[in-house]
């Protein structure tokens, strides 16, 4: 892989409309129509950036051929990079990446996905299926009530 072309492939082909989304929903089903978009650790923090916002998401997965090595977000270029008086277009993504995140199986439901990144402080989730990368899952992709285990009491104000 080379700066100029960052990974961004379709695994999933299946979709999911909205309104069938459950708790117990896969986050495969879920991520179905979504393509993983990452990079290599190559990458300037600038073409990384210019990626998140041209794809409008918070976090590339760093891969060096189809192993994951990291995740770059967006709190790690605002803390790492612009916070740390670094040049976003001459810091690499390896030098600022989260090194070996967290992950879940695509097999996994969306309720274990929810509960994971709220027990871990963090809002992106790499989607593994048989040692390989195939999606990122967002706290914020998640709808009301799917993070929730099927029968569980909703706050009320």
């Amino acid at each position: 892989m080379t700066d100029a072309s960052p990974l961004s492939e379709t695994f999933l082909p299946e979709t999911i409309p909205p309104e069938t989304i459950l708790p117990e929903t896969t986050v495969q089903a879920f991520l179905a129509d979504r393509s993983l978009c990452g990079v290599s650790g190559g990458f300037t923090v600038a073409s990384a950036c210019h990626l998140m916002r041209d794809r409008g998401i918070g976090a590339l997965a760093v891969v060096e051929g189809r192993r994951l090595v990291g995740i770059v977000t967006e709190r790690d270029v605002a803390v790492r990079v612009i916070a740390g008086h670094r040049d976003p277009h001459l810091t690499l993504v390896r030098e600022v990446m989260t090194r070996d995140p967290r992950t879940i199986a695509a097999e996994a439901s969306l309720v274990e996905a929810h509960a994971l990144m709220r027990a871990g402080g963090f809002r992106h989730l790499p989607v593994m299926r048989g040692g390989e990368v195939v999606g990122m899952i967002s706290l914020r992709d998640i709808p009301p009530g799917a993070g929730r285990a099927p029968g569980a009491a909703t706050a009320t104000a």
